[in-house]
C-alpha cells in the first residue's frame, strides 16, 4: 500500500440483466451506485477540495493567467 495520494482509479461500469427481475444489482441495492455483498469492503481515499464551486468575483477573459474567486478555496492549479 502506498501513501501517494495522486494515483488514480479507473472503474469499468458494465449493464446486466439483474437475476432479480428488472436492473437491481441484487436484492434492495438498486440499480445504480457501487455496492459489496458478504465480507466484501471498499476503501475509498482522495483529497477533499472545498468548496466545489465558487462563483468569479471579476470577469475572466481568454488568456488570463489569474481569475479572482468569491470564496477561498484549496483546489489545485494545473495547466492544460
Amino acid at each position: 500500500m502506498t501513501d501517494d495520494v495522486n494515483n488514480y482509479l479507473f472503474l469499468v461500469v458494465f449493464y446486466f440483466q439483474g437475476a432479480y427481475g428488472g436492473d437491481e444489482i441484487d436484492v434492495g441495492m438498486g440499480s445504480k451506485g457501487i455496492g459489496v455483498l458478504g465480507s466484501g469492503q471498499i476503501d475509498i481515499h482522495a483529497k477533499q477540495y472545498f468548496p466545489t464551486w465558487t462563483r468569479l468575483a471579476a470577469s475572466a477573459k481568454v488568456g488570463d493567467s489569474v481569475i479572482w474567486l468569491q470564496d477561498s478555496v484549496n483546489w489545485e492549479v494545473r495547466s492544460p
